[in-house]
C-alpha cells in the first residue's frame, strides 16, 4: 500500500503566513496534510521504518542545531520512549536549517507516537498542531502501520530544468529554478540537492609594465550548498527561496550547476548522483 507522507507546518508565531520575516518556525515531516497549507487534526500514518525531517526557520534554527544536546528529541507512546538520532544536519543558504532523524529503536505497529522535544519551555507550542474543528492545539503524533518500505526510489527519467521565476515582495524576492523530477517509489521521496556556483572569477596584475588578467576557477563548494527538498504534487522541484527563507540562494550574473540524489521517507536511497545540470541565475531575464 502506498503511503504518501508530506510535511507539517508549524509556526513559532502563529499568524497566517511568514509575513514577519523576523519570527521563527519549525516544519516536521512526515505530515498529515496533503497540501502543506492546512493542518489535519487526525493522527498521521507512518511505516515501521519511517525516518523524520525537522526544519527550523530564522530564530528556530538554533533548536535544530542543538537537537540531542540542549534539546533531546524523541517519540513517546505508552510505556515506550524512542530517541531520535540525528543522521544528517544541513544548513540552508537563507535562514533555514534541517535535520534528518531516525529512531534508535523499532517502532511498534498499531501504536501512536507523539513527538517530544525537551527544553523548549515557552516555545513548547512549536510541537502543537492546530485543530480547526475543535479550535484547540493538539500534539504532533503518528500511528505506525504494520508495513515497511525497503525499496529505493528510482528515476523514471532524468531531471531537467523547465523554468526560472523571480517575484519581488516587500521583504525581498521569491526566486526559484524549477526542475521536472519524475520518480517512482512507495513512500514520499526526498531529493538531496547539491548546487555549486561555477562562475569564474578573475584577477589582474602587472608583469613588465603589462596588465595580465588571469581566470580563477571557482572553489568546489563556492556559492552553493546541499539540502533535502520535496517535489510538489505536480512532480516539480523548486530550488531557491521564498521572501523570507529557503534552502538555496542566487546572485545576479552568476552561473550554477546542480545535481540530485534520491532518498525516501523510509531511509532508502539510490546511492548515486545524477549528472550535473548547468544553468544561469534565475535573476537573468527579470532585471
Amino acid at each position: 500500500m502506498k503511503h504518501l507522507i508530506s510535511s507539517l507546518l508549524i509556526l513559532l508565531a502563529y499568524n497566517s503566513t511568514f509575513a514577519d520575516c523576523s519570527s521563527g518556525g519549525i516544519w516536521v515531516s512526515p505530515k498529515c496534510s496533503s497540501s502543506g497549507l492546512e493542518i489535519t487534526p487526525e493522527n498521521c500514518e507512518i511505516q515501521e521504518n519511517s525516518i523524520f525531517v525537522i526544519e527550523g526557520y530564522a530564530t528556530s534554527q538554533q533548536i535544530i542545531r542543538d537537537l540531542n544536546t540542549t534539546y533531546p528529541i524523541y517519540l513517546e507512546t505508552e510505556r515506550h520512549k524512542v530517541a531520535l538520532k540525528v543522521i544528517e544536519l544541513q544548513e540552508g543558504m537563507f535562514r533555514v536549517t534541517q535535520a534528518i532523524l531516525e529512531p534508535t529503536d523499532k517502532l511498534e505497529a498499531g501504536k501512536t507516537y507523539t513527538l517530544k522535544i525537551d527544553g523548549l519551555d515557552d516555545k513548547q507550542h512549536l510541537l502543537e498542531n492546530w485543530n480547526r474543528k475543535t479550535e484547540e492545539y493538539e500534539p504532533i503524533a503518528w500511528t505506525v502501520q504494520p508495513t515497511t518500505d525497503t525499496e529505493a526510489p528510482q528515476w523514471k527519467s532524468a531531471p531537467k530544468l523547465v523554468d526560472k521565476t523571480m517575484v519581488s515582495y516587500g521583504c525581498g524576492p521569491a526566486i526559484y529554478a524549477i526542475f521536472d523530477v519524475n520518480i517512482v517509489d512507495d513512500s514520499e521521496t526526498l531529493i538531496k540537492t547539491e548546487m555549486v556556483d561555477i562562475t569564474p572569477d578573475f584577477i589582474s596584475y602587472m608583469v613588465d609594465g603589462f596588465e595580465v588578467i588571469e581566470e580563477i576557477p571557482p572553489a568546489r563548494t563556492s556559492g552553493g550548498g546541499t539540502y533535502y527538498l520535496s517535489p510538489d504534487k505536480d512532480g516539480q522541484l523548486n530550488v531557491g527561496h521564498g521572501m523570507c527563507s529557503g534552502a538555496f540562494d542566487f546572485e545576479e550574473n552568476r552561473q550554477y550547476k546542480i545535481r540530485f540524489s534520491l532518498m525516501d521517507m523510509a531511509g532508502n536511497t539510490d546511492e548515486k548522483w545524477t549528472e550535473w545540470i548547468d544553468f544561469d541565475s534565475p535573476y537573468e531575464g527579470y532585471r
